[in-house]
C-alpha cells in the first residue's frame, strides 16, 4: 500500500517514459500480486477554516475550498501481477494521465485491475495509456473517471476481459466529455461478453472523428459467442459524433449479435 498526499500546487509525478511508481509484483513482469496506490492533492480554505486542506467546499465549514493541488502522473505506474493492483486519485485541482499505467492481470485466471479519479474542482485528461485488462479466464477491469469539469479522453483505455467478460468504463463530468481516442471493453477470449461503457456530462458528450469505442464479445473454438457489450451516453447538453466516429459492440464474428446503446 503506497499513500502520497500533496498541498502544493500540482503533484508531478516523473519525467516522460520514466517509471514514477512501481508497484508491480516482485517478479520481474509482475509475477505476483500488485499494490495498492492512493494519491491525494487537497486544496486549501478560504474564508472560515483559512489554509486547512480540502477537497470541496464543506470540508471547510462556512468557507470555500480553493481549486489549486492537482495531479500530473507523466511518468509510468506499474502495478501489474497475478493479481492486478489499483491505483486511486483524489485532487482539488486538474488531474493529467500523460504516461502509462499498467493494472494487468499476468495470471490466466486473474481479473484486471481498478483505476479510481476524482477531481472534485477540476478537470481530468487522459492522454496515455490506461491497462486493466484480464487474463485469458478473467474479467476485464474497472475504470472510473469522475471531475467537476471536463473530462477529456485521448489516449487508450483498455479494460478488456477474457472468458468472464470485457471490463467497464465510467465517466462522469461536470462539464463536457470529449472523446478523441480509444475506449475498449472487448472479450478477448472464450464466450465472454463485451463490457459496459457510461459517459456521462452535464454539458456536452463529443466524439471526435478519430474517437474508437469497442465493446466487442468473443467467440469460442467450440463457437459459442459472448453478446456485444453495452453503452450509456448521457448529455445535458448536446450528444454529438462526428462523422468517422466509431461506436462497436458486436458479438463473435461468424454470430454477430449486437446488444444495445443506451442515449
Amino acid at each position: 500500500l503506497i499513500r502520497l498526499q500533496c498541498a502544493a500546487p500540482t503533484l508531478t509525478a516523473s519525467a516522460p517514459g520514466a517509471i514514477a511508481v512501481l508497484a508491480r509484483g516482485p517478479v520481474p513482469g509482475g509475477g505476483q500480486d500488485g499494490g495498492f496506490l492512493t494519491i491525494e492533492a487537497r486544496g486549501r480554505c478560504l474564508g472560515s477554516g483559512a489554509g486547512a486542506p480540502c477537497f470541496i467546499d464543506s470540508d471547510c465549514g462556512a468557507g470555500t475550498c480553493e481549486k489549486g493541488a492537482g495531479v500530473s502522473l507523466v511518468g509510468n505506474v506499474e502495478a501489474q501481477g497475478l493479481v492486478a493492483g489499483s491505483l486511486s486519485i483524489q485532487a482539488a485541482g486538474d488531474v493529467v494521465l500523460a504516461s502509462v499505467i499498467d493494472l494487468d492481470s499476468t495470471d490466466a485466471d486473474g481479473d484486471g485491475g481498478q483505476l479510481d479519479v476524482n477531481s472534485t474542482l477540476g478537470s481530468v485528461t487522459v492522454g496515455g495509456r490506461v491497462e486493466a485488462i484480464s487474463g485469458r479466464f478473467g474479467f476485464g477491469g474497472i475504470v472510473t473517471l469522475a471531475a467537476a469539469g471536463d473530462v477529456s479522453l485521448g489516449g487508450i483505455i483498455d479494460a478488456s476481459g477474457g472468458d468472464f467478460d470485457g471490463g467497464e468504463i465510467d465517466v462522469v463530468s461536470g462539464g463536457d466529455v470529449f472523446v478523441s481516442g480509444r475506449l475498449r471493453v472487448d472479450s478477448t477470449a472464450g464466450e465472454g461478453a463485451g463490457g459496459f461503457v457510461a459517459l456521462a456530462a452535464d454539458g456536452d458528450v463529443r466524439l471526435s472523428s478519430t474517437a474508437v469505442l469497442s465493446a466487442d464479445g468473443h467467440q469460442s473454438i467450440d463457437n459459442f459467442a459472448g453478446d456485444g457489450g453495452t453503452y450509456l451516453l448521457s448529455a445535458g447538453r448536446d450528444l454529438v459524433m462526428a462523422a468517422g466516429a466509431s461506436v462497436v459492440a458486436a458479438g463473435a464474428r461468424t454470430l454477430r449479435k449486437y446488444k444495445q446503446v443506451i442515449v
